[in-house]
C-alpha cells in the first residue's frame, strides 16, 4: 500500500491542474516569506511561508512535496538571502514536505495524523 503512494504522488506532478496548484501555493510562499515574518533578533525567524508547501505535500503526496521543497527553498533563497547558502537547509525542507506526504496524503484529516507528522518532522528534521 504505502509503494503505491509514491507512484500516485509521481502521477499528482503530472497534472497540469496540479502543477498549477503547486505554483499558487509557491507564489503564497514567497509572499508570506516577505509579509508574515517576525524577524527575533539577528538569527530567529519566525514565519508561515511554510504552510503551503504542507498543503502540497498533503494534497499531492510526498514525491511532489519534496520537490516543491526543494525549488521552494532555493527560490526564497535567491530572492532574499540571508546569509550564505546551505545545501542543508534545502534537504531538510524537502525531508519534512516528504515526512509530511508520507504521513498525510490521502488520509483524512485528523488531530492525530497531524501530530504524528509533526511530531516526526520537529524530531528528525
Amino acid at each position: 500500500m504505502r509503494k503505491e503512494i509514491f507512484k500516485e504522488s509521481l502521477k499528482e506532478l503530472k497534472e497540469t491542474e496540479n502543477l498549477t496548484v503547486c505554483a499558487i501555493l509557491g507564489a503564497l510562499a514567497v509572499i508570506l516569506s516577505y509579509v508574515a515574518t517576525i524577524n527575533v533578533g539577528s538569527i530567529l525567524k519566525i514565519g508561515f511561508s511554510g504552510l503551503p508547501g504542507e498543503v502540497v505535500a498533503y494534497l499531492f503526496g510526498p514525491i511532489t512535496g519534496t520537490i516543491f521543497g526543494g525549488i521552494m527553498n532555493l527560490v526564497t533563497f535567491f530572492l532574499r538571502p540571508d546569509g550564505p547558502f546551505e545545501i542543508g537547509f534545502t534537504l531538510n525542507a524537502m525531508l519534512a514536505l516528504f515526512i509530511y506526504g508520507f504521513f498525510l496524503y490521502k488520509k483524512p484529516i485528523s488531530i492525530k495524523n497531524i501530530f504524528i507528522a509533526k511530531l516526526i518532522v520537529v524530531v528528525i528534521c
